[in-house]
């Protein structure tokens, strides 16, 4: 009887194994497929809004002409981090080039940092009144804490809370260019003045996608934990 129990057992080991392979594979190529679409949308961002920006002139920038430099810092720090914030999650990068992963970090808060000190300058004025400021400047705020936490956890070599923190904060990030899209959406402006369209949409692109993201998240941890065995007594 033991003599066919190991051939049975010995033979079910690569077929467990083919099945975890062909598991992480297509976990890869998921991931791999989401990253690429988010830098694609990334790049539509920037070249629809804010490649225009290159013409230097007074009937290009309209309301922005007063506050150009403002624009400027937040445009140039915002296309810094939305473009490099898909290339600090693909696992495969981070370790074949660690120190790479490391400066396009640093360069990733710097961008952070420069976009937020100028979406500042721009809402402090901004005629849409208080409501609208407002939204802003917590979006800012949550922008700002979520890197601090994330540098903080980094620095305390604590990586997978530099990780979870990252993932929150480049949702954040990548808020700016679901603001831009969901102004594609037929009819959004008749829904309401400007000022609360652009009052709900600065809560609704962030706070949104960052709970369903949390939730997903947790999900995953409950379905993968293990329950305890029982205790005998």
């Amino acid at each position: 009887m033991q003599s066919h129990a190991l051939p049975s057992a010995a033979t079910r080991i690569p077929s467990i194994a083919s099945t975890y392979s062909r598991s992480g594979t297509l976990r890869y190529r998921l991931s791999m497929f989401a990253w690429c679409s988010v830098m694609a949308l990334a790049m539509y961002y920037v070249w629809r809004n804010v490649g225009r920006y290159l013409d230097l002139s007074p009937e290009t920038y309209g309301y922005f002409w007063p506050k150009r430099v403002w624009l400027w810092l937040h445009l140039s720090g915002g296309t810094t981090a939305v473009l490099l914030g898909p290339l600090q999650f693909v696992r495969r990068l981070r370790n074949a080039y660690p120190q790479t992963h490391r400066w396009t970090g640093r360069l990733y808060l710097a961008g952070l940092l420069c976009a937020s000190i100028g979406a500042t300058g721009l809402f402090v004025s901004t005629p849409l009144g208080w409501t609208t400021a407002y939204a802003f400047a917590v979006m800012i705020g949550a922008w700002l804490a979520t890197a601090a936490m994330a540098l903080l956890a980094i620095l305390k070599r604590e990586i997978e809370i530099h990780r979870a923190w990252m993932r929150r904060n480049y949702i954040i990030t990548f808020a700016f260019v679901t603001f831009r899209l969901a102004g594609k959406i037929p009819g959004l402006y008749d829904l309401g003045t400007v000022a609360e369209v652009f009052t709900t949409f600065g809560w609704m692109s962030w706070v949104v996608p960052l709970l369903l993201s949390e939730l997903l998240v947790s999900a995953r941890q409950v379905l993968a934990s293990k329950r305890p065995s029982p205790q005998l007594t």
